[in-house]
């Protein structure tokens, strides 16, 4: 296995899934750590003291990305050098624990993150440009589908769905709010948009409906 490759893809998935985990969540690096080893403990059955080492080097590993990604001092070029170096230390230390064969099996799963991250990140991209009343028809004909909605649930649905996306289109819109306060609003309007859906849908949608949407989110959020 060639070190450079794997370096550069720890790299890459270090600066989008680690970027973008820090927006989504309020996690500290102690949790994100956690995280990370226990799906590499079941991934590679690490057992005994090799889990606490490995823990503390994925610890070391988020809290350097982290501190990178934060670090508005840095230009672009210069984060990516970091995140090369910071990449190749934990490959480093990785080779104490893992086999050659799981540390191949590591490059192939971070590429395969690496590649959800980007088709996922050109979905959002395509996303923006749609208007509240394409992306609410998009929403409810999705919906249809999962909920087999009748005409009128369609309808109210739909109309439901244009008026939450057009409230939050304004929203992203405003200068005049922070980062923060734009999600505390967006996370309102949701609240009040699964409230409606109650009144919508039957009971047994409505299950089906926060199942779905918690699938939703579940593929949304970087592992």
């Amino acid at each position: 296995m060639k070190l450079k490759n794997l370096i550069l893809t720890v790299a890459a998935v270090a600066n989008t899934v680690f970027a973008t985990a820090q927006e989504k969540d309020n996690k500290t690096p102690e949790e994100r750590a956690k995280h990370l080893t226990e799906k590499m403990v079941e991934t590679f059955e690490i057992e005994g003291n090799k889990k606490d080492k490995l823990e503390a080097i994925n610890l070391d590993f988020v809290k350097a990305t982290m501190d990178v990604k934060q670090d508005k001092n840095i230009e672009k070029e210069a984060k990516q050098e970091k995140m090369k170096a910071i990449a190749e230390k934990r490959h480093q230390a990785l080779e104490a624990i893992l086999t050659a064969e799981q540390l191949t099996d590591l490059k192939q799963k971070e590429q395969e993150r690496l590649e959800k991250r980007k088709q996922m990140m050109e979905k959002r991209k395509k996303e923006k440009t749609l208007s509240p009343e394409e992306r609410a028809k998009k929403k409810t004909d999705h919906l249809k589908e999962e909920l087999s909605l009748t005409d009128d649930q369609y309808t109210l649905v739909y109309d439901l769905t244009v008026k939450v996306s057009e409230k939050i289109y304004v929203i992203k819109k405003d200068d005049t709010m922070n980062e923060a306060r734009k999600k505390e609003f967006v996370r309102g309007n949701m609240k009040d948009f699964e409230n409606e859906m109650s009144k919508i849908l039957t009971a047994e949608q409505f299950i089906k409906f926060k199942e779905v949407k918690k699938k939703h989110e579940k593929d949304r959020k970087p592992e």
